[in-house]
């Protein structure tokens, strides 16, 4: 691909992220984009066609970094169960550090496919740490029922922090969220 195409579409991408920081996402235009990111409509529309499909894009971005987190992570049997694993502590920095994004694409008019695939990365970062809990092959619940339970509850309440204009920081909805993890059944 042409490297100023993929520059004009990082500029755009990351202008919008930078938008999002001070403004809500139906409050973004397309004109306001493209002043952050000192580009031209015909440059946005060339790269995006519309500002869904730019949303769309940012989405994806947003996921990959999730899921790249996700698949880095790794098992930390030496960790205490006190203190959230890091892999959760960035996890939840990253949502915070793109909060308005986090809000729309989660929320009542949020985009599904993007809440099954948060769902999911969520669902490894637990997974990654079960190592950490008492042996789970003796517990009374199946490990894919609580990694499932786990997971949505952790979303839950990531977006209720969210909704609520995080008066937490992400390091302490972090601990909190860890506490609140079921270690066993």
């Amino acid at each position: 691909m042409d490297p100023r195409i993929v520059r004009t579409r990082t500029a755009i991408l990351d202008a919008s992220i930078e938008l999002l920081k001070t403004t809500r996402v139906a409050d973004v235009t397309v004109a306001s984009i493209c002043a952050e990111a000192g580009v031209s409509r015909v440059a946005f529309y060339d790269r995006f066609g519309t500002l869904d499909a730019m949303f769309a894009a940012l989405m994806e971005q947003e996921l990959h970094r999730v899921r790249e987190l996700a698949a880095s992570m790794e098992p930390m049997t030496g960790h205490s169960n006190a203190e959230p694993p890091e892999d959760l502590v960035e996890l939840i920095r990253i949502i915070e550090e793109n909060g308005e994004l986090y809000r729309a694409m989660l929320g009542e008019s949020g985009n599904l496919a993007f809440a099954h695939h948060m769902r999911d990365a969520v669902r490894v970062a637990v997974s990654a740490s079960l190592h950490r809990l008492p042996d789970v092959s003796t517990w009374s619940v199946d490990v894919d029922l609580y990694l499932d339970y786990v997971a949505g509850a952790v979303l839950s309440v990531i977006l209720g922090w969210l909704d609520r204009a995080p008066q937490l920081t992400s390091a302490e909805i972090t601990r909190q969220v860890w506490q609140l993890i079921p270690k066993h059944f």
